[in-house]
């Protein structure tokens, strides 16, 4: 069919252009004849990183996908055969967070007293259909990004899902997938864990408080280590203090008082205190190594009496002298670095502070409180005791929830990881064949592969896939990874009760009955799995890869990939 323009080009408008190209398009199905193949035209590849369908389109996304729809064009003018299908990311914390919005909802736990379970993975599942509307049309069709939609792959379909269970079985068929215990960063408004990448996405500025401490030396009546932290609340489950082993510390006469400070932080700390001192011996950090302290807060927290291999000075090389005082407090349940130094010297683990960052009844006085009101209880105790001669605030750049934005909190817990190391340096070999545009983000690349820590699976979440790791309740050291859902149906005797969907989705996943002959009840691990692996498997799992082998076989690897920084 010919369509004839009535523009006049005398009074040229280019909406009125627009309109009459759109029309002649759709018309004669030009987007569809794009796409299509020809014989014997070699294959250009694209692979669309999934946009998130948690809120509409910004001019931002309309940049990208510009940029996407030129390369796309220019290769199909230039004889290829253009792979070009859409994708959309609909799961996890950036869906949560927003239909938890718009349902008032405030903590985590009000799912599943305010709203059933399932009432909440319908409306995020109603979210994802609702913002999807304007992805399709403002950030697609509206500027001709002509992508398969018709076809396009979708994070939450079951189809989907099964080739992120395949990954996590390969991985624990290959020895990659274990369970680990190490401090890790959590959002205490949404009550999960996140990974490093995540942390990086969320400093902001914040305003914290800033004390030094004295902790008494034992048997030294008027001695005093003392140490300045950020984070009072850590010091309710403080268990030793670091040194630099080769730093000059100072030991300050003040008053009827010694302070030990390291010799270059003597001037600055002085100050703080509002007090006159004067250095009577000088010594190696190595050589405060077993000073033992009184925990300066050993009657409001009784659990610390019971520690005895604790409350001693370690040398640790990450200590810094340019700040502080430089003597570090150690909570091994709250800081990475801490927890090495406890692991390496047998030290309690102590974390009492739970994943929505109020301190349980281990912490005695503090029981109850949220992170912020126990800095402030801890502050007051300390400056009743007489053991607070600085308080102060300080601003500086601190992780916080890259979503909701509230500040992250440091502790230990147990989750599940995919062992990186095993592959890192392979990692690193396939990254120097891929062409970075611009060149100078090649180096970032290469040192964020080189760097890259074992990869942080679990989420204490719902809406997102599940975590297919099953353990005998009779027996926690026995294991069951499932990676599809063929594999599911068989070894489940209730599986006909439940749709697909359902059967890769919280809560009805976790009402699954599962019993083999070396175990009568398996219960799922509570987590699902960290959203970023879904998106991560799109090279795979967009095209069925597990069925389609013949369509990924020419299509892998993928010609084109265009995505913002992180």
């Amino acid at each position: 069919m010919i369509l004839v323009s009535s523009i006049d080009l005398g009074r040229l408008k280019l909406s009125e252009v627009e309109k009459e190209a759109k029309k002649f398009w759709e018309v004669n199905n030009i987007p569809a004849k794009w796409r299509s193949w020809r014989e014997g035209r070699p294959v250009f590849s694209f692979l669309e990183g999934p946009p998130t369908a948690n809120g509409v389109p910004h001019i931002g996304h309309l940049r990208g996908r510009i940029y996407k729809d030129f390369v796309l064009k220019f290769m199909r003018l230039q004889g290829y055969n253009v792979w070009a299908q859409g994708g959309w990311d609909e799961q996890g914390l950036p869906v949560e967070v927003e239909t938890e919005k718009k349902l008032g909802i405030k903590h985590k736990k009000e799912i599943g007293e305010k709203i059933s379970p399932e009432e909440f993975i319908r409306k995020c599942n109603e979210l994802v259909d609702y913002y999807l509307k304007f992805w399709e049309k403002q950030a697609t069709t509206d500027i001709a990004l002509w992508l398969d939609l018709e076809n396009a792959y979708e994070t939450r379909k079951p189809e989907y899902i099964e080739h992120v269970w395949h990954l996590i079985k390969r991985a624990h068929q290959e020895n990659m997938l274990y369970e680990g215990f190490r401090v890790l960063p959590f959002c205490p408004r949404c009550e999960t864990v996140l990974s490093d990448a995540e942390v990086d996405m969320g400093y902001e500025e914040k305003t914290s408080p800033s004390i030094i401490v004295k902790f008494r030396v034992k048997d030294d009546e008027n001695t005093y280590l003392l140490v300045w932290t950020t984070t009072p609340w850590t010091l309710i489950d403080n268990e030793a203090v670091a040194v630099s082993p080769k730093g000059r510390y100072c030991k300050l006469s003040v008053n009827d008082e010694f302070w030990w400070v390291a010799e270059s932080r003597v001037e600055e700390v002085l100050k703080l205190a509002k007090a006159e001192g004067e250095c009577v011996e000088v010594v190696l950090g190595e050589k405060l190594a077993g000073l033992e302290y009184e925990h300066p807060l050993i009657e409001e927290v009784p659990l610390h009496k019971s520690h005895d291999n604790a409350h001693k000075v370690f040398t640790g090389e990450f200590v810094s002298l340019d700040e502080g005082t430089g003597l570090v407090h150690i909570a091994p349940g709250h800081g990475p670095e801490d927890f090495e130094l406890g692991s390496k010297h047998d030290l309690p683990i102590t974390s009492n502070v739970e994943i929505n960052g109020v301190f349980n009844s281990s912490a005695g006085v503090f029981q109850g409180l949220y992170v912020d009101e126990a800095s402030k209880k801890v502050t007051q105790v300390l400056r009743s005791k007489g053991l607070l001669i600085y308080s102060g605030t300080i601003t500086h750049a601190y992780p916080h929830c890259w979503r909701c934005h509230t500040p992250l909190i440091y502790r230990a817990d147990r989750q599940w990881f995919i062992d990186i190391s095993r592959i890192k340096s392979n990692l690193v070999d396939q990254l120097e064949k891929v062409n970075i545009f611009p060149p100078k983000l090649k180096e970032r690349f290469t040192n964020w592969v080189a760097n890259a820590k074992d990869w942080t699976l679990s989420r204490s979440r719902v809406w997102g896939t599940p975590l297919p790791i099953w353990r005998c309740r009779s027996d926690q050291n026995k294991l069951l990874v499932i990676g599809s859902l063929k594999e599911l149906k068989s070894l489940a005797i209730n599986a006909d009760q439940f749709s697909d969907f359902e059967l890769t989705h919280k809560p009805w996943i976790d009402k699954v009955e599962i019993r083999t002959n070396d175990c009568d009840e398996w219960v799922r691990e509570p987590f699902v799995i960290d959203v970023w692996i879904d998106s991560g498997i799109a090279w795979y799992a967009s095209v069925d890869g597990l069925r389609n082998k013949d369509l990924f076989s020419k299509l892998f690897p993928y010609d084109f990939i265009t995505e913002g920084v992180d």
